[in-house]
Formats: structure tokens, C-alpha cells, sequence
């Protein structure tokens, strides 16, 4: 405040330090908020356009467009990755020991037997080698059909011989879990007796020094869950 005689004093008002004057200092812009929000606005965009682009077949677009070729690329591999992982898990279970699945291909595996056909077990298992060892040793085809814990009722239907007792040849019928059978049972053919009352047995899909399709003997018991069945 500046002061003269005879005059009023003259009062000069100051702006607060560090002030500009015309309100409070304008906020940061934030570049990143605004790239952040870009970013998700050009990935919603793509995702809609992936929903609504034909691609396929009946795809009616005409030209290059190099978007439908990468979305194409993505959804074959996914298809494809289905499909061989779907193959291989059909593959690991119709390969079961004991399983029989009939005159039926599948993607991976050898071709099936057809129908009408005297060896019409599923190809490798324990009962097409059975079937065809039995033939070769007596002449007879096995009649019935069926996984290999359901031999023993299907002799029964047939009129076979279905015995607690060992017999050369017969086939031997093993319940499920029996002696190292699976779920589905095994059955082998006899090739001899031992003399401490065993059998000596040719075998496919046996997991002990064989597997699918692979030749192997391996020595049975009589006895619980076990049966012998041929043709009389």
C-alpha cells in the first residue's frame, strides 16, 4: 500500500503465488488412457468382425482379404487338433484288451472286418486271434459275436462245450480282472496243458510281452472266472 499526503491511499492487490491467474491448473493429459481405450476399441472391432465374416464353404466374398485367410487358418487348426485328438482317444479305446467292436472302421486302425465275414472280430484283438487260430486248428469258425468276457454265454447259445476244464483245443475264456484280464475279459486259445494243470496259451492284445495285434503265449490257471469253451 502506497501512501501520499492528501491523497486516499492506493491499495494493489497481488495474485497468490505461484498462480496464473483464471483458476485452478489444467490436469495432465494421460497419452496411455487414451492408447489403452484405442486398443480395446479396435479388439472388440476384430472380434465382431470374426463373428459375422462368412468363412467356409459357403463363403460368398470375392477378392483377397487377408483377415478371412487368418481366421480361416485359426479355425482349420482348431478343427484339426480335434479331430487327431478325437481320433486317438477312439483308437486307445476300441484297442482295449477284450473289446470287440465288430465290423466297424475306425480313423487310425487297420480295416475292420466286414460283414458276413467268417473272421469278423475287431482286427488285432484277442478275439479275432480266437477266432482265426480256432479255425485253424478244428476247422470251426466261432459263431457268435461279442466282447470277450461274453464268450462263455454265447457257447452256451450255440451248443458248444463250456467247461471248467482245460481241453486241446479249446479256447479259454477269462472274466474281467481275472489273471490280469481287462474290463472287457480276454480270451486266447490252448495250445497245450501243462503238467501241473496250467494251459499254455496263443494270445493277441495280451499286455505281458505283447499288445494290439502282436502274437504272445502266456501261461492260465483254472479256477475262478475261468472257463473253456469248443466246439463238440
Amino acid at each position: 500500500m502506497v501512501h501520499s499526503p492528501g491523497r486516499p491511499p492506493l491499495v494493489i492487490h497481488g495474485s497468490p503465488a505461484g498462480g496464473t491467474g483464471g483458476g485452478p491448473p489444467a490436469p495432465r493429459r494421460r497419452w496411455w488412457f487414451h492408447l489403452v481405450t484405442l486398443s480395446l476399441v479396435i479388439l472388440m472391432l476384430l472380434i465382431t468382425l470374426i463373428d459375422v465374416l462368412p468363412v467356409g464353404p459357403g463363403d460368398s466374398g470375392k477378392g483377397f482379404n487377408p483377415l478371412r485367410s487368418v481366421i480361416s487358418f485359426i479355425r482349420n487348426g482348431q478343427d484339426n487338433t480335434y479331430q487327431i485328438g478325437s481320433q486317438a482317444a477312439t483308437a486307445t479305446a476300441v484297442t482295449q484288451d477284450g473289446y470287440d467292436s465288430g465290423p466297424l472302421h475306425y480313423p487310425g486302425l487297420p480295416l475292420q472286418p466286414t460283414e458276413g465275414d467268417l473272421n469278423r472280430f475287431a482286427y488285432g484283438q484277442c478275439t479275432y486271434w480266437a477266432n482265426l487260430r480256432y479255425h485253424e486248428l478244428t476247422g470251426y469258425w466261432v459263431p457268435w459275436q461279442g466282447d470277450a468276457y461274453q464268450w462263455v454265454a454265447g457257447a452256451e447259445q450255440y451248443g458248444w462245450v463250456v467247461s471248467s476244464q482245460p481241453h486241446v483245443p479249446s479256447i479259454i475264456v477269462l472274466q474281467p480282472g481275472v489273471q490280469g484280464a481287462s474290463a472287457y475279459g480276454h480270451v486266447a486259445v490252448v495250445e497245450r496243458i501243462n503238467p501241473d494243470g496250467s494251459v499254455y496259451t496263443s494270445n493277441y492284445n495280451w499286455y505281458a510281452n505283447g499288445g494290439w495285434n502282436r502274437l504272445s503265449y502266456a501261461t492260465f490257471y483254472p479256477g475262478p472266472g475261468v472257463a473253456f469253451v469248443w466246439h463238440p
